[in-house]
């Protein structure tokens, strides 16, 4: 539809499809900072004003328009690796997948398997392939320090099963006569090697001003677009803490502060 007069219903509609496109550097493709929620734009331009006495009482005669500044708040709710370099100032995004492991630990039971001694079974950690999974410590209860390892060398589980051969019972140190024996409870720290993983470090920018265009897009998925911010330059920033709750999502708070660049600020479009 086309812009239409006043009072007409056509120019109502409820903004159910926002996005904000960026192009860091005003340079290369717009790249989406996904799904999100734009507290909007705040435009808080500053003003002085000159008030006269000349009719008996202090009247305000004119305000004068000496700063034009706006910023929209952002709250990312997809932490991806270009979103958290940009509100943590990161450095050259990079993809690594030396030492890049995965710490874990548990309390498990010990099980028996005939001539194969004493296992530990992991078949119920589904979010990971058992050949990435190394146990390479365990532990009596009564051991808070981590002081006797009670397996020697590390053991990986079969790949198939899940299950962990970790030595003849009595487990315990090479050359021991004593240890957990079966059913008995043990801690068992293990690693999971992960898959290739992108790194990017904190505050590693040299220059940790991260500025670009952007695109505020706010549509209305039902009746076509409804607005089309275009932003001739702006900063990113981080603006508030990044939690990590427990039943929740995480979420990147970001400013996005309108820079003049050109002479201009922007461009809004409206259909």
């Amino acid at each position: 539809m086309s812009q239409q007069v006043l009072n007409s219903t056509e120019n109502i509609g409820i903004p159910h499809g926002i996005s904000v496109w960026f192009q860091q550097d005003y340079t290369g493709t717009y790249k989406e900072l996904g799904d999100l929620v734009a507290a909007g734009v705040s435009l808080t331009p500053e003003f002085v004003e000159h008030n006269s006495y000349r009719n008996g009482l202090r009247a305000l005669r004119k305000k004068v328009l000496t700063k034009k500044n706006a910023s929209i708040n952002l709250t990312l709710n997809e932490p991806n690796i270009l979103n958290l370099q940009r509100v943590l100032f990161g450095g050259t995004v990079a993809t690594s997948v030396d030492n890049v492991t995965v710490e874990e630990g548990r309390i498990m039971t010990l099980d028996t398997d005939g001539a194969s001694g004493l296992t530990v079974d992991f078949s119920d950690i589904s979010e990971t392939e058992f050949s990435s999974i190394t146990v390479v410590g365990v532990y009596d209860l009564d051991d808070p320090t981590y002081a006797d390892n009670l397996i020697s060398g590390n053991k990986t589980p079969n790949s198939t099963t899940g299950v962990c051969t970790l030595g003849t019972s009595p487990l315990g140190q090479s050359g021991a006569t004593h240890g957990p024996e079966d059913g008995e409870d043990v801690y068992v720290r293990y690693q999971i090697d992960t898959d290739t993983m992108y790194s990017t470090e904190l505050f590693g920018a040299t220059d940790a001003t991260i500025e670009g265009a952007a695109k505020l897009q706010v549509r209305n998925q039902s009746g076509g677009v409804v607005q089309i911010w275009n932003f001739n330059s702006v900063q990113l920033s981080s603006n508030g803490d990044i939690t990590f709750p427990l039943d929740s999502i995480q979420t990147l708070p970001m400013t996005m502060s309108l820079l003049e660049r050109n002479g201009s600020f922007g461009t809004v479009y409206v259909k």
